[in-house]
């Protein structure tokens, strides 16, 4: 068996433009950002329920606000599985 150092991927222009703009820190900042954006929704959705004494709440706001949570929920674990994808595709 050679010793020789085995690419999976040829040389792609585009692939290491994204791979050095979005690094693996880059896309765990932007994961806890969305995160907190998404926990920051959910407290507002809870405290406006709670607000109405755990009652009927205005639909038109819960759908808005839910809209957000489950948006930037999956923003969340989109971001973080992509960086942790493209540092692998990074190693050598």
């Amino acid at each position: 068996m050679s010793q020789e150092k085995q690419n999976y991927f040829h040389y792609n222009k585009n692939l290491n433009m994204i791979t050095g703009i979005f690094t693996l820190e880059r896309g765990i900042l932007s994961g806890i950002g969305f995160l907190i954006v998404s926990l920051f929704a959910l407290t507002q959705l809870l405290s406006h329920w709670d607000g109405n004494s755990l009652g009927e709440i205005d639909r038109e706001f819960a759908l808005r606000l839910s809209g957000t949570i489950v948006l930037t929920s999956i923003l969340d674990l989109q971001s973080l599985f992509a960086s942790f994808f493209t540092s692998i595709l990074k190693t050598k």
